[in-house]
C-alpha cells in the first residue's frame, strides 16, 4: 500500500511498509501547508492540489506533469472514475474565501456493452433453461422414487426410501 507525503516544494510517493520513497511530484508551493494527495484513473494518476490554485496531475508511473488544471486558491482535490467518465473535484478549504469548486470531467474510451436486448435475452434464455433442467429433475426423482425393479419384484418407495408395497414377489408367489 502507498501514502502521499508532502515536502515543501512537491509531494512523493512512498511505500506504507518501510517509507521508500518511490517517486517525486514537484509542485513549487507560494507558502507550505498540508497538501491532499490522492490517485486517479484506476491509479495510474497522482493528483495534488496546491496553495497556489491548481491542481497537479502526474503519470504515477513516469513521474511526468500530465496536465494542471487551474482553480482558485489554496485548493483540495477528489477523484471519481466511473463507467463512462473520470472527473476530478477542486475545492477551495480557507474558511475566510469564498466557497468554490471546480470539477473536471473527462469521457473514458468506451467499452464495448451488450445491449439491455441481448441482456434480457441472455436472461430469459438462462431462465428458460433452468426452468427445463428443473422439470427433467424432478420428473427423474418422481420416476425412481416411486418403482424400482429389482430382480423379478417391482417395490414401491416414499421419498425416505421406505418400501410401501410389493407389487409382484419372486418364485410364483402374489403380492
Amino acid at each position: 500500500m502507498n501514502r502521499g507525503k508532502y515536502d515543501c516544494n512537491r509531494f512523493s510517493l512512498h511505500q506504507l511498509d518501510d517509507g521508500a520513497c518511490i517517486w517525486t511530484y514537484n509542485t513549487d508551493p507560494v507558502k507550505t501547508f498540508p497538501k491532499q494527495v490522492i490517485f486517479g484513473k484506476k491509479a495510474t494518476l497522482v493528483i495534488g492540489g496546491s496553495n497556489a490554485g491548481i491542481i497537479y496531475v502526474f503519470d504515477k508511473n513516469e513521474g511526468t506533469l500530465k496536465q494542471e488544471l487551474q482553480h482558485t486558491d489554496k485548493i483540495a482535490s477528489k477523484t471519481y472514475n466511473g463507467t463512462h467518465h473520470g472527473i476530478i473535484f477542486g475545492a477551495t478549504f480557507v474558511n475566510d474565501a469564498e466557497p468554490n469548486i471546480s470539477i473536471w470531467s473527462r469521457q473514458q474510451k468506451s467499452v464495448t456493452m451488450p445491449t439491455s436486448n441481448y441482456l434480457l435475452g441472455s436472461a430469459f434464455k438462462n431462465f428458460i433453461h433452468g426452468i427445463f433442467q428443473l422439470a427433467v429433475a424432478m420428473a427423474l426423482m418422481a420416476y425412481i422414487s416411486t418403482v424400482i425393479f429389482h430382480g423379478t419384484t417391482y417395490y414401491i418407495w416414499d421419498l425416505l426410501g421406505v418400501t410401501q408395497r410389493i407389487l409382484v414377489k419372486t418364485c410364483g408367489s402374489s403380492a
